[in-house]
């Protein structure tokens, strides 16, 4: 329940990545917007946002960034690699400690060795637990190397999926109305990263209608090839002024414009 967005801009030099700061708790039926930024750094070049569980997260990035901090200048394709292979681990823990184990099976392969001698209904139960398992995880990952800009998600089982072409993306509850705000605003990946910013935050606007997604603050990141940097709150109340203006603006040219009297003869011939 939140939402995440990252486009790459200035011709894939730079990608801008906005995130809610809503956290719910569905065992507990609240939710909440708390102060920590989604958004976290990974490397020197590459950062990541997760929309779900935000404990599995938390156990998720610390792993990765063990791993990947043996490895000397590891490219994004490797970031994403060592992210999905821990997905899949915490993923396959999850499973023995929520389904298999309190069966008395500590693990999937002492499930599938004993199922034959289970019976049916609870062999099959048990598989159907496994097979309709979600983490209930999304992250999205936004790197600059030297090709340019790149944007994977990785989510439930393990599978990683590519955004470079179309050089946007959103995740979590929000991410229809913020991808559905870009493709309305023909977002361009060439455009300047003034542009950017306002498209990538009008899109968390946006995504404020859904269910979930948390309206009193945004975070922001810029991305390039040597840095993260994280938006100051003042260099956010920045973009929403001008948010702000334009929005105003486009809906008094709205009413001056009068579009719907243009339609008064067609409606008057329709209700003849």
């Amino acid at each position: 329940m939140t939402v995440c967005i990252a486009a790459i801009c200035e011709a894939g030099k730079t990608i801008v990545l906005a995130a809610d700061t809503m956290i719910s708790g569905e065992d507990l039926m609240i939710e909440y917007e708390f102060g920590s930024p989604k958004i976290k750094q990974l490397t020197n070049n590459c950062a990541v946002a997760a929309a779900g569980d935000a404990t599995m997260e938390t156990d998720l990035l610390r792993m990765v960034r063990q791993t990947i901090s043996e490895l000397k200048a590891p490219s994004m394709d490797t970031i994403v690699e060592k992210t999905r292979q821990t997905y899949r681990a915490l993923r396959a823990k999850a499973i023995e400690d929520q389904i298999l184990i309190p069966h008395g099976l500590e693990s999937m392969t002492k499930f599938y060795e004993t199922q034959k001698t289970m019976l049916e209904p609870m062999a099959k139960s048990i598989f159907n637990d496994i097979e309709e398992f979600d983490l209930d995880l999304d992250l999205l990952i936004a790197s600059v190397d030297e090709e340019g800009g790149h944007i994977t998600v990785i989510e439930d089982p393990g599978t990683a999926t590519t955004w470079d072409e179309l050089a946007y993306h959103a995740i979590g509850s929000g991410y229809a109305h913020a991808d559905t705000t870009l493709i309305m605003r023909s977002y361009d990946p060439a455009c300047s990263l003034a542009e950017a910013l306002l498209s990538v935050y009008t899109a968390k606007k946006a995504a404020e209608k859904a269910p979930g997604v948390g309206q009193k603050m945004t975070h922001m990141a810029i991305v390039n090839d040597h840095s993260v940097t994280m938006l100051a709150e003042e260099q956010v109340k920045q973009i929403d002024v001008v948010y702000q203006e334009q929005t105003t603006e486009f809906r008094a040219w709205e009413k001056e414009k009068d579009w719907v009297s243009k339609l008064a003869d067609l409606s008057s011939t329709l209700r003849s």
